[in-house]
């Protein structure tokens, strides 16, 4: 029975060292864990197309459109501000986006980098968008003077580049 206690005794001491040696290292490890700072997020940084950022410094120094261009942007205004077709919140927006071709100064920051690098030709979209909603929610008649609007927006498009709008040039 002496060599069973012995025995026993030796088990209870190697176990009793493992678990100390295992304390031991789950505090260092828990040490160096509590010791570490958590990974740091990257910052993100955004890269933007070089016509945004010439746009960002040029615009605020724009000065008001003149010419031909300036009579056809009033002339446009004029057959906005006579169209009874709009609601008053679209010819609210129409009218902001007239100004904004204008004087070109006076477009926010925020909304130059919203425009990109073709900042007319995504001013005139926006126009021809709220046109062409305006004309769909009022059930597409060929006499509305939405129409002609949404007719010479495309023509405007074309002119800077951009993609005229087909609901325009399929409509007799």
């Amino acid at each position: 029975m002496t060599q069973r206690k012995a025995g026993r005794r030796r088990a209870a001491s190697i176990l009793l060292t493992c678990l100390i040696v295992l304390g031991i290292g789950a505090v260092v490890v828990l040490a160096q864990l509590a010791g570490r700072k958590p990974p740091q997020p990257a910052a993100q940084q955004m890269t933007m197309d070089p016509a945004i950022i010439d746009n960002l410094t040029r615009l605020p120094a724009a000065t008001p459109l003149l010419g031909q261009a300036a009579d056809d942007v009033v002339e446009l205004g004029a057959a906005v501000d006579a169209c009874p077709d709009y609601t008053e919140a679209r010819r609210l927006q129409m009218e902001q986006h007239l100004q904004w071709l204008l004087n070109p100064a006076q477009i926010p920051p925020d909304i130059i980098i919203a425009l990109g690098a073709n900042s007319t030709g995504r001013l005139i979209y926006g126009m021809a968008t709220y046109t062409a909603i305006q004309w769909r929610t009022g059930g597409r008649l060929a006499d509305s003077c939405l129409l002609p609007i949404g007719r010479t927006l495309n023509a405007m498009l074309l002119a800077v580049g951009e993609e005229p709008f087909a609901i325009f040039a399929e409509a007799s």
